[in-house]
């Protein structure tokens, strides 16, 4: 596990967990990086083709860029033009008060139902250097892929909880003094 979660959390999604169980995605990737007639489509490859234990090595030791983003959740909602009609996305609140939204991931569809307003989220992401486009004076460029997600299993921002409310605000600067 690359999160360092307590028990106040519930890890949600693992990547390798989903690859275990349905690897044809990542061949699926692999195969555009190797694709010699796509060389503007696709991952790069440099620090390991998608799934592969050189990249999973180099997420792990920071070679590969990586950071982590914690927030607490604002709303749920659905998101995108799928038939379904169930929440797959959520939107959170930073630590600096800035909004981040993400899709909700998850191994086992039950642990959908805990993404709740109010529930604390941390996402372990990984930045996976993508092929170069045809333009000129391009800027590198990533592709943002979840590699893990947690969940807090109770409520952190509300009155159900006063104190980690009140710590939550205190890290938001939204409050000077402890109430």
């Amino acid at each position: 596990m690359l999160l360092d979660i307590n028990e106040d959390f519930k890890l949600v999604y693992d990547l390798s967990i989903e690859i275990e169980r349905d690897p044809s995605f990542m061949h699926l990737v692999q195969q555009v990086t190797l694709d010699p007639n796509k060389p503007h489509v696709g991952l790069k490859g440099n620090l390991g083709l998608y799934g592969s234990e050189l990249w999973w090595e180099n997420i792990k030791n920071k070679v590969m860029k990586t950071n982590i983003i914690r927030g607490v959740i604002k709303r749920c909602y659905k998101a995108g033009q799928d038939s379904q009609d169930s929440v797959n996305s959520f939107e959170l609140i930073l630590p600096d008060g800035r909004t981040w939204n993400e899709s909700i991931y998850t191994n086992n569809r039950k642990d959908i139902n805990l993404f709740k307003i109010g529930h604390e989220v941390i996402i372990f992401y990984a930045h996976d250097e993508i092929k170069p486009s045809n333009s000129i004076n391009e800027q590198i460029r990533y592709a943002d892929t979840v590699i893990e997600m947690a969940i807090s299993k109770n409520v952190v921002m509300g009155y159900a909880d006063k104190s980690r409310f009140v710590r939550f605000l205190m890290s938001l600067r939204l409050l000077k003094t402890k109430i």
